[in-house]
């Protein structure tokens, strides 16, 4: 039934394109046939001049006048036969729009049926955690959120046999005794809590537990017991950016099991690849989040199987996408509000009173090889070409704004062509699709395009860029200066984007050749991103103060101790060489530079980063991305409380 619904909307937008070309068609025939009469008038009218005084032509005048008027009664009966035909036209128009209404409320049927809350699914599982409650003496509370989110009720069996898992493994590995809750400050009853919402076109589902987190150790011991991986393996894998991901595909490994015996609950190796097995069959998929100490989150993400949407078709290259409607935040022409720093296109935006810095993405760029789906001729307009419905200056491209998780992001396209309400087909799974496509989708004029998701597209691009550091250069002796253990890169789990070339920034001494005014304001602005610092760098330039930049810490400790003075930094964590921690320990370790104010801005929002850096002194912990306004309060606010100008 799905099928035969998505088959009639394909129809049903040919037809519709069928009937929108046959009005233009009918349209140009009655304006030439108005033509055609108002120049037989004109003959009409020169005829009796040309045969006036030639007797030759007085005699051919009688059939000419019976030929002339005879063209000009046939064209009067074509001129009604349009206007029949602009009759049937209208006519065809209405029923075309019924059929629209009726095929609307099929699909919005449809899915109704297909669809049911998600509360029938996990209703079943309180009364079994109470159960597991009273056999293992161990006191677990289970919450349930987002239990009105709708779910496709093919997919409920799968999805339940996954969460069973999931919610075993919480109480059994994630909760601890009541003893040793109570030896690590936490109330006895632990906490497990089944969360569901929906996120763009998806259905997230997160299973989270207030419990010990996951034991790395013990993990990569039974996989090295196991011969998953080699000792150097797991070297590495503690000092990935992905160790969660890696984690994660250790866990499902089959037949694993990190428990010390066989009980009811766990050790008989059937645990996570169940869940694994379960959501490939749903399309789902499955990523972890350590807390640490504080828990373990888990979280389902079930793509949402669309029939049918709303899609903003662009054009890239030599490429039509498709991009579902409710995705995009707004479309918009920059112009002027459009830059470009160190090769990276940044977006000045403002939305009432707050300003953003937005990065902005080249659509066609992000592809490695542009594929050329878009590149047959079918009927539109005579030559095949889709028709822009949003024109743009010359040379501005439009740019599509989406909400992310992680901030707004822009995606540069050379043309919007049309929204329209289109079927979305899966991809053949022999293929391999990338996860950034929902599937492909049919155009009214027959060609094809793909359907992307520009969020996750562009987080792919970024994954797949990003680098581990897994060595630092040995500290270079500066004074007394140390750098706790526990504040290292790879003991923190931090990491950074890989370097290039254009990042590389001057020597320290470069930066000391010229001297600032003395009468603004010197900020130390520290972020391994040379797009980040020539951001930041801009806003505080247009608010009146000196900016100086450094790479990292390491290049930060150089230009203090060479002497430069320093009113207030901002900093970030994430930095090779030495990180923005060992920085700030190593800050105020000196009484020279101990009363600098300094902001901590990072894209880590987790607690545990925040609470070190605090505890290190940081004025402030922000995070990314942010409000121009509230880097420039919050850096006043910094400096009048160190009693900086």
């Amino acid at each position: 039934l799905n099928h035969l619904v998505g088959e009639l909307l394909i129809n049903q937008n040919q037809l519709s394109l069928r009937d929108e070309q046959f009005q233009v068609s009918v349209q140009k025939l009655a304006d030439w046939l108005r033509k055609h009469r108002l120049t037989l008038g004109q003959l009409r009218e020169l005829l009796p001049q040309e045969t006036n005084g030639d007797v030759g032509a007085k005699n051919l005048s009688p059939s000419v006048h019976r030929l002339l008027y005879s063209a000009l009664e046939e064209t009067s009966q074509l001129t009604q036969a349009t206007e029949d035909m602009n009759l049937l036209v209208r006519t065809t128009a209405s029923t075309i729009e019924r059929e629209k209404r009726l095929s609307k409320q099929l699909r919005d049927n449809m899915e109704s049926a297909r669809m049911m809350p998600i509360e029938g699914l996990l209703k079943r599982f309180p009364p079994m955690v109470k159960q597991l409650s009273m056999v293992h003496q161990k006191a677990v509370n289970l919450k349930i959120q987002g239990a009105g989110v709708l779910i496709d009720k093919t997919v409920t069996e799968n999805l339940y046999d996954a969460l069973l898992h999931l919610v075993r493994n919480a109480f059994d590995h994630g909760i601890e005794g009541p003893a040793e809750r109570r030896s690590r400050g936490k109330p006895e009853q632990g906490q497990i809590e089944i969360a569901a919402y929906n996120q763009g076109n998806r259905t997230m589902i997160e299973v989270r537990d207030d419990g010990q987190g996951l034991n790395v150790g013990r993990i990569l011991e039974r996989a090295i017991a196991h011969n998953l991986i080699t000792p150097t393996e797991a070297t590495q894998i503690r000092h990935s950016p992905d160790s969660a991901d890696r984690l994660l595909a250790l866990l499902c490994e089959p037949g694993f099991s990190t428990a010390a015996q066989v009980t009811d609950l766990s050790g008989r190796g059937v645990g996570l690849d169940v869940v694994k097995t379960q959501l490939a069959q749903i399309k789902g998929t499955l990523q972890v989040i350590d807390r640490g100490a504080q828990g373990t989150t888990f979280s389902i993400q079930i793509r949402e199987s669309l029939l049918s949407a709303r899609l903003l078709i662009c054009r890239a290259g030599q490429s039509v996408y498709g991009f579902v409607s409710n995705e995009i935040e707004q479309v918009l022409i920059p112009g002027e509000k459009l830059r470009v720093l160190a090769g990276q296109k940044v977006l000045d935006w403002h939305q009432a009173e707050d300003e953003y810095t937005i990065p902005v993405y080249e659509l066609g760029a992000l592809f490695k090889s542009p594929p050329r789906l878009a590149t047959s001729r079918l009927g539109l307009a005579g030559n095949g070409e889709l028709q822009p419905v949003l024109t743009t200056p010359q040379n501005i491209a439009p740019v599509l704004l989406l909400r992310t998780p992680d901030g707004l992001l822009g995606l540069e396209v050379e043309q919007v062509i049309e929204e329209q309400e289109l079927v979305i087909k899966p991809i053949s799974d022999a293929i391999a699709p990338p996860p950034y496509l929902y599937g492909c989708s049919i155009l009214a004029d027959g060609r094809l395009t793909l359907v992307i998701d520009g969020a996750m597209l562009v987080q792919y691009t970024q994954r797949n860029g990003m680098r581990q550091i897994q060595e630092t250069p040995p500290p270079l002796a500066l004074a007394s200066n140390t750098f706790p253990p526990d504040l290292a890169t790879e003991t923190l789990g931090l990491y950074v984007p890989p370097s290039h070339p254009a990042d590389a920034m001057p020597p320290p001494l470069d930066l000391m050749a010229e001297s600032p005014p003395t009468a603004k304001t010197t900020i130390l602005v520290i972020d391994d991103s040379l797009t980040e610092r020539q951001t930041l760098g801009l806003i505080l330039k247009r608010a009146g103060q000196q900016v100086i930049e450094a790479k990292d810490g390491r290049e930060a400790l150089e230009i203090l101790r060479s002497g430069r003075s320093v009113d207030g930094m901002i900093c970030d964590i994430e930095m090779p060489r030495l990180n923005g921690l060992e920085f700030l320990s190593a800050v105020r370790q000196d009484l020279q530079w101990a009363k600098i104010p300094v902001v901590m801005l990072t894209s880590r929002s987790r607690d545990k980063f925040q609470a070190i850096a605090l505890e290190l002194g940081a004025y402030a912990y922000l995070t990314k991305p942010y409000v121009e306004q509230e880097i420039l309060t919050t850096l006043t606010a910094a400096l009048k409380a160190a009693g900086r100008p």
